[in-house]
């Protein structure tokens, strides 16, 4: 009776042990707030948005190598709520590859391709002067909440990695 029990007990950690990679491939998978990877639909285009405290760093590309000393705008976020933490992406948009704004940040220092990519610090304002982000919500754009750390709209605007 005691190596029956013993048996039955033994298959049951064999099958946990085989399954529990399977369990786990099903579970939804956030990405790290502190380092992510924005692609455009594409793929062909990548920023890195990499924070540290109240420093929030963009970089051009997907290769982590490069976000060391060049192609990146540090930001001060200190001064905004974490409720409010967001990033606003655009492809292709107004002659650049990219544009992304941290409504509320400080930029600190600068070291992109500004004939190539765009920073601002503030969203643009709707013909009442309120910050609107509606631009952010069509095509080729997306908007990252770090609070929720959900991206939106899901409209295929930004690939997360």
């Amino acid at each position: 009776m005691n190596t029956l029990v013993f048996e039955r007990r033994k298959q049951c950690i064999i099958l946990i042990i085989l399954f529990s990679p399977l369990i786990g491939c099903n579970i939804s998978q956030k990405p790290n707030p502190n380092l992510i990877r924005f692609y455009s639909p594409d793929t062909t285009k990548c920023l890195i948005v990499r924070t540290e405290g109240d420093t929030r760093y963009i970089y051009n590309g997907d290769e982590i190598k490069y976000i060391l000393d060049t192609n990146y705008v540090k930001l001060d976020i200190s001064k905004i709520a974490k409720l409010g933490q967001c990033i606003h992406i655009c492809w292709d948009d107004e002659g650049y590859d990219w544009q992304a704004i941290v409504d509320g940040a400080e930029i600190i220092e600068s070291k992109l391709d500004t004939n190539k990519f765009k920073v601002k610090t503030q969203l643009p304002l709707n013909e009442r002067g309120t910050p609107t982000e509606i631009k952010f919500r069509g095509e080729n754009c997306a908007i990252y909440s770090y609070y929720s750390n959900s991206l939106s709209p899901d409209n295929n605007g930004a690939i997360i990695k």
